[in-house]
């Protein structure tokens, strides 16, 4: 690298330190001002417990009987903020220790700066000097020369000019000398300008990475700070309402303090607070992932959750499962019976099951609205019909007839993804040309208003579903709803398929298997990113088929694998996965666990030293061998009167003081060494018995696709030879016309002898007919295939030129 590339990215990298170390220095300083907030507040609440204790009576009482010690709290308030403003102190000065090294090293750069400048300039001033004696001793010899040559000068004349001569060469080497040195000096110079910047750039790139950990040490530390306070805020909270219910007192006596109903205390005027005491892998990815995650669209509520006050009239129905199965299944029926599938015994049946629905249904939600719903289903199914459908009487017509009034509500908008989803379990998923225009507008009106309020979920069902309807065209092909909605704007919308993403991977959550501790195991982690992963590429083939860049979605899939945590090879199959339009080869795909344990190293422990304590961090999904146990991991269960983090977050980093770590750590490692053995060999049969099983499922799918591609062979071939076949006959044909062209013309020519040995005054004319040749027009065209698009990536910082540089000879 030139030095004038050394300087460019001494100067980049310098002003990027420079800027990061001044926005971690303005957070640091507003979290100690936060931190001095906190004492107030802790103290304030040490006031109020003293208060509350001093008060004697009947708040002494209550105090007593609801168990809340509040001066407990404050003391716990004390300590965590004692902690955390420490540890920002601590991080202040290490922030100004790395800043203090800023200024010599700029002032050493400048400083070699300027020297190479003086070096250059000595070097240029030596070099005209050496130019000018040069020059002068060449005029000497040659005046010494024209004196040798001239006779009329004598010998002291020519002495003079060659004593002249010798003078002008001492002065000439001493010049030279003197810009060889002058030269070296230079060189000089410039290499230790050189080392100097490599230097630099070095030490820059450490304080970078190391104003990084600084910034992310604290925030995780804040941020267990807070988890760790509202998980003790809803465990007082927990308490109190259970010792509240319990305090009851006599209501004869009026000096007594009444029951908690009479001042105001009961549980049912507060939410519950539901405690998860499960988690899986899935769920405390997904936690994290919603506390960064930006987009620009609504996220999904779930109507089991939702406030009843808030639904409007039909969507109160979504929170009631068994209607929506019902609906389902009479949706389902009506479908079947419209397409003389699964058609009832009586004809005297009523619709389906409607009668029987409302019946069940009526008194709970009213019978007019459930004709209303049986309505717009009959309205959507007539959409399909040509002609109009008769025999149900006791369903009317809708009386409005704009969709849009209708998907305004979210029940009408389930309903729609129930309607379509209800033609394919009916097995009606073959459409006349005439529903099918007509189910494409409703389609597209359904998908842009489930996209607008942020529906992903029913988004992602309705791309499910217009995959499996479609429609013969006119050269009896298969045209399916899918290709007619590639041109829609939606599928154009990165931030789309982002939450398509994220939703999917939070509908797998539910049902991933939970564990009774917050420690997961590495076959169930294995697991969840496989989840992940097959979601993931199930997506990708969608973005695929809608024809979305083939740039974003790889950038998409490089920010979720990162974000999802999945393995490098895992990773790595996506992005084929995508640029090979949706096709994966056989050899490339990996569903063995021990050829997974095979790419990644043993899982190794950083430690970092501060002061006199050691901070491990034991990462569990490092790019390193995420499957194997890890004993460095350490989970320590919360009590009562401690401030634990939760079963949704697993313990990540564990502080102990060094002198009692390592005699323990020596003991474990002795004592375990030989079961450590025992269970590695075990651990390789169970591995070796794995390979085999997934061998042997490898192998399976490779002869299923083989004998696939055999069949599609053996179809080929024979409709090449029914091609062959029918040119044959073609061919016969045409060689049976020419035979007989042949016989007409000779049974012409014995008739013309005949005429001619009878009368051979009489001439005769043949006329020949001459065939048309057929001419066969080929038409060509030409398609152009749209370029990628370049994007340049252009930092706004500005680098400044070396124009002190200069070439030697």
């Amino acid at each position: 690298m030139n030095i004038k590339q050394l300087a460019t990215n001494f100067d980049v990298l310098y002003r990027r330190v420079n800027d990061r170390s001044k926005v971690t220095e303005v957070m640091l300083g507003q979290l100690f001002e936060r931190s001095e907030a906190e004492e107030k507040y802790h103290k304030a609440l040490e006031k109020i417990s003293g208060q509350m204790q001093n008060g004697g009576g009947d708040i002494d009482d209550l105090v007593r009987g609801v168990k809340v010690d509040l001066n407990q709290r404050a003391q716990y308030y004390k300590q965590f903020n004692q902690s955390y403003k420490h540890d920002v102190e601590q991080a202040i000065n290490e922030l100004r220790q790395i800043q203090s090294q800023f200024k010599p090293l700029i002032q050493d750069v400048l400083k070699m700066d300027k020297e190479i400048k003086i070096t250059c300039d000595k070097y240029d001033r030596q070099k005209e000097k050496t130019v000018r004696a040069t020059k002068d001793y060449e005029e000497s010899a040659i005046t010494l020369e024209a004196m040798f040559w001239n006779k009329e000068c004598n010998i002291e004349q020519r002495s003079k000019a060659q004593h002249r001569l010798n003078s002008q060469l001492q002065y000439k080497q001493e010049n030279e000398s003197a810009l060889r040195q002058a030269a070296s000096i230079y060189n000089q110079a410039v290499s230790s300008y050189c080392s100097a910047l490599q230097n630099g750039i070095q030490v820059l790139t450490k304080q970078y990475n190391q104003i990084f950990a600084i910034a992310k040490d604290i925030v995780m530390k804040i941020l267990v700070y807070e988890i760790s306070k509202t998980r003790n805020l809803q465990y007082d909270s927990e308490q109190f309402f259970k010792q509240a219910e319990i305090y009851l007192d006599p209501q004869n006596d009026p000096i007594a303090p009444g029951p908690s109903s009479q001042i105001g205390i009961s549980k049912e005027n507060y939410l519950k607070v539901n405690l998860q005491t499960n988690s899986s892998f899935l769920r405390n990815i997904a936690d994290q992932i919603s506390l960064g995650r930006g987009l620009n669209i609504k996220r999904e509520t779930n109507p089991s959750s939702a406030q009843i006050e808030n639904l409007e009239s039909f969507d109160i129905y979504l929170i009631n499962y068994e209607f929506i199965d019902d609906l389902k299944g009479v949706t389902i029926k009506l479908i079947g019976k419209v397409n003389n599938k699964n058609k009832p015994k009586n004809a005297d049946e009523q619709s389906a099951g409607v009668q029987q629905m409302v019946n069940k249904y009526k008194n709970q939600y009213g019978e007019q609205q459930l004709v209303n719903i049986y309505s717009f289903i009959k309205y959507v199914i007539q959409l399909t019909q040509e002609q109009q459908i008769k025999g149900w009487k006791n369903i009317p017509e809708l009386q409005k007839s704009n969709l849009d009034d209708f998907f305004d509500q979210k029940f009408f908008r389930e309903l729609g993804c129930i309607i379509l989803e209800s033609f394919r379990q009916a097995g009606c998923s073959n459409l006349n040309q005439y529903g099918f225009k007509n189910i494409h507008i409703f389609t597209q009106k359904l998908l842009e208003t489930s996209q607008k309020e942020g529906e992903l979920i029913l988004v992602k069902r309705i791309i499910t579903m217009i995959s499996t309807i479609y429609t013969i065209d006119e050269n009896e092909k298969r045209f399916f709803l899918q290709d007619s909605l590639i041109s829609l704007q939606i599928w154009r919308q990165i931030d789309l398929w982002e939450g398509l993403i994220f939703t999917t991977i939070e509908a797998e959550i539910d049902k991933s298997p939970i564990k009774d501790t917050s420690q997961f195991t590495n076959e169930q982690i294995f697991k969840d990113k496989n989840v992940i992963y097959s979601n993931l590429l199930t997506l990708t083939l969608n973005m695929i088929n809608f024809k979305v860049d083939k740039q974003e979605i790889k950038n998409v899939l490089i920010k979720y694998a990162r974000v999802f945590q999945l393995f490098d090879l895992q990773s790595q199959e996506l992005i084929k996965f995508a640029e090979n339009d949706g096709k994966i080869e056989p050899n490339q795909k990996v569903n063995s666990l021990s050829v997974l344990q095979s790419l990644y190293q043993q899982p190794q422990n950083t430690q970092i030293q501060q002061g006199s304590l050691v901070q491990k961090k034991v990462v569990i999904f490092d790019k390193k061998n995420p499957l194997s146990a890890n004993p460095n991991i350490n989970v320590q269960k919360p009590s009562s009167n401690q401030v634990y983090f939760g079963s949704e977050t697993p313990t990540r980093e564990v502080v102990q003081s060094q002198s009692s770590i390592q005699p323990t750590i020596i003991q474990q490692q002795t004592s375990s060494q030989q079961q450590i053995i025992i269970q590695q060999t075990q651990k390789e049969q169970l591995q070796q018995q794995q390979q085999q099983q997934n061998q042997q499922q490898i192998q399976q799918q490779q002869q299923q696709q083989l004998q696939q591609q055999q069949q599609q062979l053996h179809q080929q071939q024979q409709q090449q030879q029914q091609q062959q076949q029918q040119q044959q006959q073609q061919q016969q044909q045409q060689q049976q016309q020419q035979q007989q062209q042949q016989q007409q013309q000779q049974q012409q020519q014995q008739q013309q002898q005949q005429q001619q040995k009878t009368s051979q005054n009489s001439p005769t004319t043949q006329q020949q007919q001459p065939t048309s040749p057929q001419i066969f027009q080929q038409q060509s065209t030409q398609q152009e295939q749209d370029q990628p698009k370049i994007r340049y990536n252009q930092h706004p910082l500005e680098v400044p030129k070396a124009n002190f540089l200069k070439k030697l000879p």
